[in-house]
């Protein structure tokens, strides 16, 4: 986690946060840290999101499926980004929409309920 704290720090959500502070953040939001390859899902459409999610490195595309299967990129995730927030703090029953990585990336997930 050490070597993400730059990215951290630079993020809204930490805006005005001291380390010592951004430590106890993280522990209190459950923070873990996940490292996903190339094409794999970080969520699909259908799952529950109860986590906002910091891109620490890579990136991956936000896409719609439609009924055919065919895929619609909506938008990217780029490093120090955060995404799933606006699913996960609205209490979406269900995601309407996948996230899959464009390569090797490292996401941090915070539990929003916490």
């Amino acid at each position: 986690m050490e070597e993400f704290l730059h990215i951290l720090r630079k993020s809204p959500l930490f805006y005005g946060v001291n380390d010592d502070e951004l430590y106890t953040l993280l522990k209190c939001c459950a923070a873990e840290q996940t490292r996903y390859e190339e094409g794999e899902y970080i969520y699909r459409m259908g799952e529950s999101l109860n986590s906002i999610m910091i891109m620490l490195s890579g990136s991956a595309m936000v896409v719609q499926e439609n009924f055919w299967g065919r895929q619609e990129e909506l938008f990217r995730v780029k490093e120090g980004e955060i995404f799933g927030e606006s699913y996960s703090c609205a209490r979406t029953a269900v995601l309407p929409v996948s996230v899959v990585t464009e390569g090797p990336c490292e996401v941090l997930f915070l539990q929003y309920q916490r």
